[in-house]
């Protein structure tokens, strides 16, 4: 569940607290939440995150501020911990292609940071000092293939699937289809960011970027349809691009806060 955090009388960034859980679709009972304690994180947005419970139906979760993913070590998108989108600045769309460069540059500091270095050919270093905090080149493979999957542009999806996912993120389809050519599971580093950049550049730029890459997560199963806090007490919504399912109760369960088999 994504909300969004503000700094409380001390300074500690506090969560806004939904008025229910997820776990109000599974049927009519009313949920009563209260919080269960403040979860620790190594990596991700730099202070604990608050993780509920709810009494009725004996179901827990976490609350990520916007940007944030379950176990994600970096955000997905430039957003601020209140849910606004940082900024970047402002590029002269006349002078050739640095429009697109700009549309690039903002996932700096991202998750799809290895996939920018990597379409300018910037390798990351296979080796390192003992104790070092940089990241390897192995890492930034990983991190390749699970973008462009997210992305839609990873060989192995099917066409509907690669279509779905350019409706979630608000792209044409052909785009995702010709990120997608000439891609093998063997693809190299440069080739991989090529592909995910691709798509990355055609991207909306408006205050739902973090709701569609969140939500193209759910379909190639990375983690589970995001809900949002849209304020304190108030009830939980969709994404903004989430797809109506016409029916009720969650599609994607998961039982207290037990990690996904991968991890980004």
């Amino acid at each position: 569940m994504i909300a969004a955090y503000h700094p409380d009388g001390q300074g500690t960034l506090v969560p806004e607290i939904p008025g229910r859980g997820p776990c109000s679709d599974w049927d009519e009972r009313v949920c009563r939440l209260a919080s269960d304690h403040d979860r620790e994180r190594k990596t991700g947005p730099g202070f604990s995150i608050r993780v509920m419970r709810c009494r009725v139906h004996r179901h827990g979760f976490t609350l990520y501020p916007p940007g944030q993913v379950p176990y994600g070590r970096k955000r997905l998108a430039a957003m601020a911990f209140d849910g606004t989108l940082e900024q970047c600045e402002e590029a002269d769309s006349d002078e050739g292609g640095r429009e697109s460069r700009a549309r690039v540059e903002r996932f700096r500091g991202t998750y799809f940071e290895a996939a920018v270095e990597a379409a300018q050919g910037k390798a990351w270093p296979g080796t390192g000092c003992e104790g070092s905090l940089q990241e390897r080149f192995p890492t930034q493979m990983r991190q390749l293939k699970r973008a462009v999957r997210l992305l839609g542009a990873a060989p192995e999806l099917e066409s509907r699937e690669r279509e779905r996912i350019a409706m979630l993120l608000g792209v044409p389809g052909q785009t995702l289809e010709d990120a997608a050519r000439g891609l093998t599971d063997r693809a190299g580093y440069r080739k991989l960011g090529r592909a995910a950049v691709a798509v990355l550049a055609a991207l909306p730029e408006d205050s739902s970027l973090f709701e569609r890459l969140a939500e193209s997560g759910f379909p190639v199963g990375f983690w589970p349809q995001p809900r949002i806090c849209p304020g304190p007490g108030r009830p939980l919504r969709r994404s903004c691009v989430a797809p109506s399912t016409g029916r009720r109760g969650p599609s994607f369960r998961l039982s207290g806060t037990r990690p996904p088999p991968q991890r980004p």
